[in-house]
This record gives C-alpha cells, sequence and structure tokens, in this order.
C-alpha cells in the first residue's frame, strides 16, 4: 500500500511541476524510453513532454518512434552542435512524463546507467572515473564503470544530487577500457 500511495504522490507532484528530481532510482527509470527505426533500437531519456536525449549514433538508425510510450512518432532530430559529442535532442509529441531533471555532473560518486540493451529495460552501477578524450571514438565524454551493453546507448546516467536523482549524462558506448557517456551540458 505505501508503494501505491507514492507512486500516485509522484504522479501528483509531477502533474503540478511537469518535471522533477526523482526521489528513487525506480522512478528514474521510468523516465528512459526505447526507440525504434528501421535500422534497430536505441534508447532515450524524457527530460520534459515531447523533449528526450539520446546518442547522436542511434538517429543513424532511422530512429521515428518512441515505443515503450504507446508508440510516439519522432518529429524532429537535432544533433548537438559540438563536433565529435555523441548526442542528440528528439521531438515528440505526445510523448508525456515521468521526466527526469538534468544537472550539471560531480567529478566523482556512484552512477547508476539504464537503458534498453536488447529490448529490456535494464540498469547497472558503477562510479564516475573522468573526463576527457578517451581514443578517436569518445571525444567530450565521460568514463564511468557502470557496464552497458548495445541498445542501452542514449539511455540515462544518473547521479544522486542532494534529496534525489538526476540525469548528467547520455549513454554513448563502451569499449576494453570501459563504458562512456556524453554531457547533457555539452548537447544543450
Amino acid at each position: 500500500m505505501k508503494t501505491t500511495l507514492h507512486a500516485v504522490a509522484f504522479a501528483v507532484c509531477l502533474l503540478a511541476a511537469g518535471i522533477v528530481e526523482a526521489t528513487t532510482a525506480d522512478e528514474a527509470l521510468a523516465a528512459v524510453v526505447m526507440i525504434e527505426g528501421s535500422g534497430g533500437q536505441c534508447s532515450a531519456v524524457v527530460i520534459e513532454p515531447g523533449v528526450l536525449l539520446t546518442a547522436k549514433h542511434c538517429l543513424a538508425k532511422s530512429a521515428d518512434r518512441v515505443v515503450t510510450r504507446g508508440n510516439a512518432r519522432i518529429v524532429r532530430s537535432m544533433p548537438a552542435q559540438a563536433p565529435n559529442v555523441d548526442g542528440a535532442r528528439l521531438y515528440a509529441p505526445g510523448v508525456t512524463c515521468p521526466c527526469i531533471e538534468t544537472s550539471r555532473w560531480a567529478l566523482t560518486g556512484d552512477v547508476i546507467a539504464i537503458g534498453f540493451p536488447s529490448g529490456r529495460l535494464r540498469s547497472t552501477t558503477g562510479i564516475m572515473m573522468g573526463y576527457g578524450k578517451f581514443g578517436p571514438a569518445f571525444e567530450r565524454a565521460v568514463a564511468h564503470s557502470a557496464a552497458i551493453r548495445a541498445g542501452a546507448s542514449g539511455g540515462a546516467l544518473i547521479q544522486k544530487q542532494g534529496n534525489g536523482y538526476v540525469l548528467v549524462a547520455i549513454l554513448m558506448g563502451y569499449n576494453e577500457g570501459g563504458s562512456f557517456a556524453v554531457l547533457v551540458e555539452d548537447i544543450e
């Protein structure tokens, strides 16, 4: 019963404020969606009604709909303007909250990676490891130790800040050296 009351209180808060800081990791999970197109699937994060962030390389998959929110149609995408930043903003009218608040990142600390590898919502934990250039594929990237797999790209990298969780980066990819994400501030 307590969980149900908490969910109702959270929904009322979303309706009143539009965008909130997720107070639990489970609430942050609800802001991550699966997007799909003719080239496959990726993940994206709802940051406000009708607005999502994802990895730029997901646009190459011809992402045209948000599968986990009633097949809402993606009407426009805007890749990050900075060179070598693997991030993009998507516009999908009809996609509603739950949304997650964005924030500047903390260089250290625990993180949770959330995405849809193999079409299933998954989360893994890790720590922030640094920011910079990690080979030719990962320029202006955040390195972290949360394990990710194909399909999680475009998903959320969240951190606990204050009393809740906030989105600090969008998942980009991985290699033998670790996992990587692009900072929200580098996309916006």
